[in-house]
C-alpha cells in the first residue's frame, strides 16, 4: 500500500463509514499487507488490477485456456473470491451462497488469510441485508 494511503488508513479520525468505504474497495485498515501475495498473482495472471475487477467469465476464460484442474494456483485462489454459480453450488452440495461463503470463511481463518476473512464476512452481511 502506498504511503500516502497508509497515513489516510492508520489516522484515527476516520469513521466507521470511512473504513467501510475502503474495506469495499479492497483497502484494509487493519492490514498494512490487504492483499495476499497468492491473490496478487492471481490477479495478474488474470491481467486485473482488483479484486473488483474480477468476474466468473475471467475464471471461464483462464479454464478454457489451461483446463480445469483444482492443484492450479488461480483456480484454487479464485474460489476464494467468486462463487460459483446456483448449478454448482448444489453440485458441490454447498446448496446457496451462504454455504459457499460461510465455507471460505471457515478455510481462510484456518489458513490465516485475513484478506479473505474479511472478504467473505462482507459477503455474509451483503446476504444478511437482501430482504
Amino acid at each position: 500500500m502506498n504511503p500516502e494511503l497508509r497515513s489516510i488508513v492508520d489516522n484515527p479520525a476516520i469513521s466507521t463509514e470511512q473504513r467501510q468505504a475502503l474495506a469495499r474497495r479492497g483497502v484494509s485498515t487493519s492490514d498494512p499487507a490487504s492483499v495476499h501475495e497468492q491473490t496478487i498473482s492471481m490477479l495478474r495472471t488474470l491481467g486485473k488490477g482488483r479484486i473488483e475487477d474480477l468476474t466468473d467469465a475471467d475464471i471461464q476464460k483462464y479454464i478454457e485456456r489451461n483446463g480445469n484442474r483444482y492443484s492450479d494456483p488461480v483456480l484454487a485462489e479464485s474460489a476464494n473470491w467468486i462463487c460459483p454459480d446456483d448449478d454448482w453450488l448444489r453440485l458441490l452440495g454447498w446448496g446457496d451462497e451462504r454455504g459457499w461463503w460461510s465455507h471460505v470463511l471457515d478455510k481462510s481463518i484456518a489458513a490465516n488469510r485475513p484478506d479473505v476473512q474479511s472478504y467473505a464476512q462482507s459477503k455474509l452481511r451483503e446476504l444478511d441485508a437482501q430482504p
